[in-house]
């Protein structure tokens, strides 16, 4: 699972990387090992950073990656939850699919 920052990830399960600010490229290192390894990949990125999880996203599902979006609402972000929260919430993730960012992109533009 991908998180924001480190408080995040004290909130979550093993296997958990955070991004603290960075921006992942096609060249980022941590890019390369997913798709080598053909991950799977959770994104719990705080709200403010929605932009940036479909960015994330968009890349990710055009190496074929499986791609999932957990929902952070009503919190802040998912540090701000207990670790059975933030367990149910990866639990019920999102596959996200070009459809999806599609329609959460035009949401996002008419604030829906």
């Amino acid at each position: 699972m991908l998180v924001e920052g480190w408080f995040d990830l004290f909130q979550c399960e093993d296997n958990t990387i955070p991004l603290c600010g960075s921006i992942l490229s096609k060249e980022n290192s941590l890019v390369q090992k997913l798709v080598n390894n053909n991950s799977e990949v959770y994104l719990a990125l705080d709200p403010d950073a929605i932009k940036k999880s479909f960015s994330i996203s968009s890349m990710l599902l055009g190496y074929g990656l499986d791609v999932f979006f957990v929902e952070i609402s009503p919190y802040k972000d998912m540090g701000e939850m207990n670790k059975k929260e933030a367990a149910r919430r990866r639990q019920n993730a999102i596959p996200v699919t070009d459809n999806f960012l599609f329609r959460k992109k035009m949401e996002l533009a008419i604030g829906a």
